[in-house]
């Protein structure tokens, strides 16, 4: 029998057991939720760095994360939705609203009448559900003493749909953080001041929220992944020999997908028989795909614009400047001048006699 892969590359982990690392961003972002205030949350990071697999571990893992802290998780309502595909406001409201439905009776332990809880499911469950009516029963939900948190994955698709969501949208998303009724973790490429319009931006985000932007992973990281399934149980074995992991990490560095994808390669050839050339084919055929679509493109176009924009307008900005500080910048001059002369007659490379009949022209 076929031993399960425990490799996944290029989609979203969805098995907890297979996650791995991450703690740091995970412990910020708990803390972040647990404070006297609720600090709504901007996760940002490049394509296949593992935002949605972040994203979704928390939504899976935070009950227990949250107990090991000394805090009870029924206090919190935490749904996860990837809102790429999102075109109308009330759908969004919809399966948000079902979501926390579905989560709300883990919480039956709180002290709760049973007529009230009735009372939030029949606001999540009335359609159609539009702004002002989601907000009250998000609201409601808080009255009960349970604050919703939402987990929204590709948050940068729905940035793009400036005609389906509006900025009294955003607006009416900052009214409800304001007031401690609800909890925002976003995942996108890009920050959000560079999604957004400007308006909306500095409408909505300006003054809110924490910024957390997810890069490589750390060396004892990458070995837990190239030890996968080692971490998943106590009598747990690598899938992969020393070697292969020696390959894993070379290969993939420290790179989330790219760990994967090199491991993955290394596995599917073992398991099938293929040499570890076929193996290496296989992973840089695939490790192209994210390097042309990625970072290649990404790193071009911001040179590409450093040359064109930024570069000619710092120039523009120094001359300005200078324009401006005309005397000092004579005077930084003749200073430079002067100490250049020194250097020179004190080097060697010009004689004394040199240097004062320099002088005597220049301060002619």
């Amino acid at each position: 029998m076929t031993a399960d892969c425990p490799f996944i590359a290029g989609s979203m982990i969805k098995d907890p057991r297979f996650f791995v690392g991450r703690q740091q961003e995970l412990d910020l972002i708990l803390n972040r939720m647990i404070g006297t205030q609720p600090t709504s949350i901007s996760l940002v990071g490049a394509k296949c760095i593992g935002k949605s697999s972040l994203l979704y571990h928390l939504y899976q893992t935070y009950e227990e994360r949250l107990e090991s802290k000394g805090i009870n998780p029924k206090h919190y309502a935490m749904v996860y939705l990837s809102v790429k595909a999102y075109d109308s406001e009330p759908k969004l409201y919809e399966d948000i609203a079902d979501k926390l439905i579905d989560a709300l009776p883990k919480h039956k332990i709180l002290q709760w009448p049973r007529s009230q809880l009735d009372h939030v499911k029949s606001r999540l469950e009335a359609r159609p559900l539009n702004r002002h009516s989601f907000s009250q029963a998000i609201r409601d939900c808080t009255e009960l003493g349970v604050l919703p948190v939402l987990c929204l994955d590709s948050f940068d698709d729905l940035c793009k749909k400036t005609e389906s969501f509006d900025l009294e949208f955003y607006e009416n998303l900052r009214s409800l953080i304001d007031y401690n009724d609800l909890m925002l973790i976003m995942a996108s490429r890009q920050s959000l001041d560079k999604l957004l319009p400007k308006l909306y931006y500095t409408s909505f985000f300006g003054n809110i929220g924490h910024s957390i932007t997810l890069e490589e992973l750390t060396k004892v990281e990458a070995k837990a992944v190239a030890r996968l399934p080692e971490s998943t149980s106590d009598d747990a074995v690598p899938a992969l020999s020393d070697y292969q992991q020696k390959l894993t990490l070379n290969w993939g560095k420290c790179h989330p997908y790219l760990l994967q994808l090199a491991a993955d390669s290394l596995w599917t050839a073992q398991q099938q028989g293929l040499s570890g050339k076929w193996a290496k084919q296989y992973f840089d055929r695939n490790a192209k795909t994210l390097s042309s679509t990625g970072f290649q493109w990404m790193g071009l176009g911001v040179t590409l614009g450093w040359i064109v924009w930024n570069f000619p307008r710092r120039l523009g900005v120094w001359a300005g400047f200078l324009g401006s500080q005309r005397k000092e910048f004579k005077q930084w001059a003749v200073g430079m001048v002067i100490l250049i002369i020194f250097i020179s007659g004190v080097s060697g490379r010009v004689s004394w006699d040199e240097i004062q009949e320099w002088l005597s022209k220049f301060f002619k």
